[in-house]
């Protein structure tokens, strides 16, 4: 493939980084390219030739890419402390490097599709893992809208697909902004991760009716796709901390409203599959 020639020679040019971490750079861009062949990846070339790294423990985060001296910064003393897989920080951050998605509006949605990304490349054996609710989030959202959409949007920078795709089956491009607005303050807000489960459900309820009303598929697949979407959600605290043992959930509340809604959002498909048998 064109790229993976063209990121390792930049990588190989570049007299910043040491010949040990080109190596791993190399594997790393091999794999984004070997995955996700059909994108433009002349930023991170650009970004690859004279590229830098450097240590600041006063990060508040493991790591950050600083534009201006085109370096990546490594909170040492964090990752070392939380065990964070190296390899797989430093996927995210090529990753994020290379998407168009800069819109801090979408920072949120922004994480959640790196970190499904590069587990999808790489599974992340961090103790403390990246970005678990954003990840868990965007899990669920790749259920009411195609996976592929959600990779244009992300590597081309524009959502309008996404709105387009939930808008095709009822869903206002007013709720789709909500939506990722919401995704920003899922570490910060008590009652923001089940808000945001909350509004899915409703979308995937409009789904699978836009789907039975336009014969996309029959009532027999109703119990089947409710089941399918149903093993995505979140409806205990408890299921996050068995997931993410490392990780404080504690402030996060809401969670009795996500079976209740769903048992709603299928309520809602009977009463619309017994409509429709009357008639």
């Amino acid at each position: 493939m064109e790229y993976i020639d063209k990121l390792r020679e930049s990588i190989k040019n570049n007299s910043n980084i040491s010949e040990e971490f080109k190596c791993n750079l190399g594997i790393l861009t091999d794999t984004i390219v070997t995955v996700l062949p059909d994108y433009d990846y002349s930023k991170l070339e650009g970004i690859l030739s004279s590229l830098k790294l450097s240590v600041d423990d006063n990060l508040e985060s493991y790591s950050s890419y600083d534009k201006e001296s085109n370096t990546i910064k490594i909170n040492t003393n964090r990752v070392f402390e939380d065990r964070i897989d190296l390899q797989h920080l430093f996927l995210n951050e090529l990753l994020l490097q290379n998407s168009s998605m800069n819109d801090p509006a979408l920072i949120g949605l922004n994480n959640g599709i790196t970190e499904a990304i590069s587990t999808t490349m790489n599974s992340d054996d961090s103790m403390v893992k990246l970005n678990p609710l954003e990840y868990t989030l965007v899990s669920i959202l790749s259920k009411i809208v195609d996976g592929k959409t959600m990779i244009d949007a992300y590597m081309k920078g524009d959502i309008t697909n996404i709105a387009m795709e939930l808008e095709s089956i009822g869903i206002s491009n007013e709720e789709v902004i909500k939506l990722f607005g919401d995704f920003n303050k899922v570490n910060t807000e008590p009652s923001s991760f089940v808000d945001i489960e909350l509004s899915m459900i409703d979308m995937y309820n409009k789904k699978v009716n836009y789907e039975l009303s336009n014969s996309l598929i029959t009532y027999d697949d109703i119990g089947s796709r409710y089941d399918e979407f149903s093993d995505m959600l979140v409806f205990k605290r408890s299921e996050l901390d068995y997931l993410y043992p490392h990780h404080n959930f504690s402030y996060l509340t809401g969670f009795e409203k996500v079976k209740e809604s769903l048992d709603k959002a299928i309520l809602n498909t009977e009463e619309v599959k017994s409509n429709d048998l009357v008639k």
